[in-house]
């Protein structure tokens, strides 16, 4: 096997982006072949090829997957100064907050702006600690999400990029020579095509993607599951074309390759393509081919002949193109763009969506012809939501993977797992553990959850509802303004007595007055506390904010307790 840069990474989104930089870059003078640790596994990496971690956490993870003499990078990653056009803009001496993913990061992307653009204070958003009193900005590379709500000022700088020196380290292991000024050239060239996500894609490189994982490879102990995984087992040693329902993260790639994997179509290669997010012109020609000129270049129908191919998102396929894989289906043939002759084909299709078939049928996405030819043979994969009852064994199956089994999670954090809906299903489960195995913590606890958890904000608003008062007091003094906000309820108890609602122009006037003087932008944050722990009622319209009986509860408290010392 040649020599290949192996990219890994944890969140899918963040890999596609680094890889098509690289690709831009040098994807002319080396192999690159990029894949998630959910995907990794023995044999996926040769004893010569190079592998670039997007951090240094995955360090251990993917170390028992690497023979010795194979090469491990972290790649170095800084902010797009292309994108940071806006911020250029902004006058000096301006007070901003940096909010990130993950702390480790968030220090970097400070470095990399105070290297850039030094004219300005910067601070490191870290959660559940005092957040500086003034902040003119917010900036985050690509994490918007995470930002408190409180804040309205936000710039985002985009994802941050691979650095020229990491560029220049892969180089070197490669042996390649190849001048500053090229490499400078094509690295600005990169980041500018990425900046503006370029429609236009490398061809993609056909390869059998087969990990050889069957319907044994299905942990489940969920009756749906089972259900699924019985209706797919039978249908996969028939001929005929197979779809595929399911959200985002559900397992549908697992099922397809399963399916191969026991179908009469195993001795051939598995082949997974994504139509989202491509012109129709390079849709077409990466498909089926094309005749060009006396050339011909052989489409992934074409290539995946005798095996099977999984198309993903069919939903994103023209009417035209759509008409193409029915002559796949009906006459078992294709023909190549500027082509004549058409090429006999034979192989299994599993194609998938997220949404359902009969949805799209009736969105006019789907033509009636295509749909009756799959719609037959479909199985619908159940949410994360829908199988609660594997969540364990699929956290033990991933702490497997990683060989970490001295890892557990507290019952408080499991508590919020079965709680939690999983929006992004298994796929946003894989991530969390794989988070918590790259920590150095073998008891996994509330605060040990990675920030993009958005599971953590509803396992909040559960627990606000029993927060004693010494916990809603530690709570507001870790932000630092606790006598503001008993402030802030004394107004709001007053005005709900008075049946007076309070916007913030007059909720900063009557503060004024007992001494407590804040910028609209505090007042923001000190509501946001006070909304998070339930203390506060949010209505639209004219009934605006009130204090809640919680938050009456917690003031009458408070002010007894001060009455007595």
């Amino acid at each position: 096997m040649d020599k290949r840069l192996i990219i890994i990474g944890i969140q899918e989104e963040n890999l596609v982006f680094i890889t098509e930089q690289i690709k831009h870059i040098i994807g002319e003078f080396i192999k690159i072949k990029s894949i998630t640790i959910k995907d990794l596994h023995y044999g996926t990496i040769g004893p010569h090829d190079v592998v670039l971690l997007s951090g240094d956490v995955l360090r251990e993870l993917v170390q028992p997957f690497l023979s010795p003499s194979c090469t491990c990078m972290i790649a170095k990653r800084e902010v797009n100064v292309v994108n940071l056009e806006e911020m250029m803009k902004l006058p000096a001496g301006q007070h901003i907050l940096v909010v990130n993913d993950h702390s480790t990061d968030t220090i970097e992307t400070v470095f990399s702006l105070e290297q850039i653009l030094g004219e300005h204070t910067y601070y490191p958003y870290v959660p559940n600690q005092p957040l500086p009193e003034i902040i003119d900005y917010v900036v985050t590379p690509g994490e918007k999400h995470l930002v408190p709500k409180a804040f309205r000022t936000i710039i985002d700088i985009g994802p941050r990029v691979i650095s020229f020196e990491t560029l220049e380290d892969i180089l070197h292991h490669f042996d390649l020579d190849v001048s500053h000024s090229v490499l400078m050239n094509k690295y600005i060239k990169a980041l500018v095509l990425v900046s503006k996500k370029s429609a236009k894609s490398t061809p993609v490189p056909f390869e059998d993607q087969n990990q050889d994982r069957t319907f044994a490879h299905f942990v489940t102990n969920s009756p749906i599951m089972k259900e699924t995984v019985d209706i797919a087992r039978k249908i996969a040693s028939t001929l005929l074309p197979i779809h595929i329902e399911g959200e985002t993260g559900v397992g549908k790639k697992l099922m397809a390759e399963a399916i191969h994997n026991e179908s009469p179509f195993q001795n051939g290669l598995f082949f997974t393509y994504n139509c989202a997010g491509k012109v129709e012109e390079l849709l077409a020609v990466e498909l089926f081919g094309k005749d060009e000129e006396g050339k011909s270049m052989q489409g992934i129908v074409e290539a995946a002949n005798g095996g099977t191919l999984f198309l993903k998102n069919l939903e994103y396929l023209s009417y035209d193109l759509q008409g193409k894989l029915l002559q796949v289906l009906e006459a078992k043939e294709i023909q190549r763009v500027n082509g004549e002759a058409t090429i006999p084909v034979h192989l299994r299709l599993i194609t998938s969506t997220s949404l359902r078939l009969s949805e799209l049928l009736e969105a006019g996405k789907i033509r009636t012809e295509l749909y009756s030819y799959i719609s037959p043979y479909m199985i619908r994969m159940p949410t994360l939501q829908e199988r609660t009852a594997d969540l364990e064994a699929l956290i033990e199956m991933f702490k497997m993977q990683f060989q970490k089994k001295e890892l557990t999670f507290s019952p408080e954090v499991m508590e919020v797992f079965y709680k939690y809906s999983w929006p992004g299903n298994v796929r946003e489960l894989f991530n969390v553990v794989s988070y918590c195995a790259c920590t150095q913590a073998s008891l996994i606890e509330l605060k040990s959850l990675p920030l993009y958890f958005r599971g953590h904000d509803a396992l909040e608003q559960q627990q606000d509802r029993d927060l004693d008062e010494k916990t809603i007091i530690a709570t507001i003094e870790g932000h630092g303004f606790l006598n503001e906000s008993i402030g802030i309820l004394e107004i709001f108890k007053a005005g709900k007595e008075q049946h007076v609602a309070y916007g913030r122009t007059k909720l900063i006037k009557l503060l004024s007055a007992k001494g407590i003087h804040l910028t609209d932008q505090q007042l923001r944050l000190r509501l946001d506390i006070l909304k998070q722990l339930n203390l506060l009622n949010v209505r639209q319209g004219r009934a605006g904010t009130t204090i809640s009986v919680k938050g009456e509860q917690f003031l009458h408290k408070v002010l007894s307790s001060a009455e007595k010392s």
